[in-house]
């Protein structure tokens, strides 16, 4: 008696199990790559003044690591936020936890692909069971 089913109704199964992880751990990919994408961008807060016409339109993006200002004329400029210690309490706990939720979704990226049955790393399939 072949344990798994009769045939290759076990095959099959395992075969849709590691698609299955496969498809998990490029979710979890884009979604790491997602999340430092929003941390490193500087749209984390937009305004817009049109003053007294359109022609001196300023639209202002605030972000964790840098403050932009593009205006109307075609004009983009953007200064950096060197001094941590100068920011906002809420701008410091932003930046710390992003920069965690990337590191430690990394780490668990990490941690997961030893898990997948498709890899060698972590011990044999018979361990990887368990």
């Amino acid at each position: 008696m072949v344990p798994g089913g009769g045939g290759g109704h076990g095959r099959r199964r395992r075969m849709a199990s590691t698609g299955m992880q496969i498809f998990a751990f490029v979710l979890a990919l884009l979604g790491i790559m997602g999340a430092m994408v929003a941390t490193l961008l500087p749209n984390w807060k937009v305004s817009a003044d049109v003053g007294s016409n359109i022609i001196t339109a300023i639209s202002q993006m605030q972000g964790l690591w840098m403050d932009c200002t593009w205006y109307s004329t075609g004009m983009f400029s953007c200064t950096l936020k060197y001094s941590v210690l100068s920011l906002p309490a809420y701008l410091q706990t932003a930046r710390t936890t992003m920069v965690l939720s990337c590191v430690m979704a990394a780490m668990g990226l990490c941690l997961a692909s030893l898990g997948l049955k498709c890899t060698r790393w972590g011990g044999g399939r018979r361990a990887k069971r368990h």
